[in-house]
C-alpha cells in the first residue's frame, strides 16, 4: 500500500461522512449510522488500540497484511476522522433511542481522545436515560465545568431523574419497615 492509499481511504471515509450527514439532517438516523460506520471502516483498520489523539506519532498503519507508514498528519487525520465518525453515530444513536449504542462510540470517542466534551455529553444524556444517575452525573460535572451553558437543560433533567428515584426509594424503604 502506497502513502497516497492512506490519503485515499481519509477522504473515502470523508465522503461517507458528508453522506451521513445528509441522512441525519433529514431525520434518517439508521442510514446515517450506517453510512458513519462505513467511513470508519476506511479508516479503523489503520489504528493502533493504544492511540490517542492528542499524542498521534509518525506510524505504521496496517492494512491488507502489509505496513505502510503514515506521516504524523495522516494519523492525527485518521484518528480526527474516528472521533468525529463516532461522535455522529453516537448522536444518530440518541436520536434512535438506543443508548447502549450511544455509549458504545461515545467510550470510543473518550479512549481516543479522553477531554471531548461533546462525547462527556452525549454519554451523561445516554447514561440518563438509562436511569444511571451517578455515572450521568460524572459526565454532567465535567461537561459543566467546560461550557456551564450546555449542559443546563440536561442537569435539570438530572434532578428530577434523581429525585424520582430517591422517592421510589424511600417508598420501597416505608414498605419494607411497615
Amino acid at each position: 500500500m502506497e502513502r497516497n492509499q492512506v490519503q485515499e481511504h481519509v477522504d473515502r471515509a470523508r465522503e461517507q461522512k458528508e453522506v451521513g450527514n445528509t441522512c441525519l439532517k433529514g431525520g434518517k438516523y439508521k442510514q446515517a449510522s450506517f453510512e458513519y460506520k462505513k467511513g470508519l471502516m476506511f479508516v479503523t483498520e489503520y489504528l493502533p488500540k493504544d492511540l490517542k489523539v492528542n499524542n498521534a506519532p509518525e506510524m505504521a498503519m496496517f492494512g491488507g497484511g502489509k505496513q505502510q507508514v503514515a506521516t504524523k498528519e495522516e494519523a492525527k487525520a485518521a484518528l480526527e476522522l474516528c472521533v468525529q465518525l463516532n461522535g455522529n453515530i453516537a448522536q444518530a444513536r440518541l436520536k434512535l433511542g438506543d443508548w447502549d449504542g450511544t455509549l458504545k462510540h461515545t467510550n470510543e470517542i473518550l479512549r481516543l481522545d479522553p477531554t471531548n466534551v461533546k462525547a462527556h455529553f452525549r454519554r451523561g444524556t445516554a447514561y440518563l436515560r438509562k436511569g444511571d444517575t451517578d455515572r450521568a452525573r460524572a459526565d454532567f460535572d465535567l461537561v459543566h465545568s467546560k461550557d456551564p451553558e450546555s449542559v443546563k437543560s440536561q442537569l435539570d433533567l438530572l434532578e428530577k431523574e434523581e429525585a424520582k428515584q430517591k422517592k421510589a426509594q424511600d417508598k420501597l424503604y416505608k414498605k419494607m419497615f411497615t
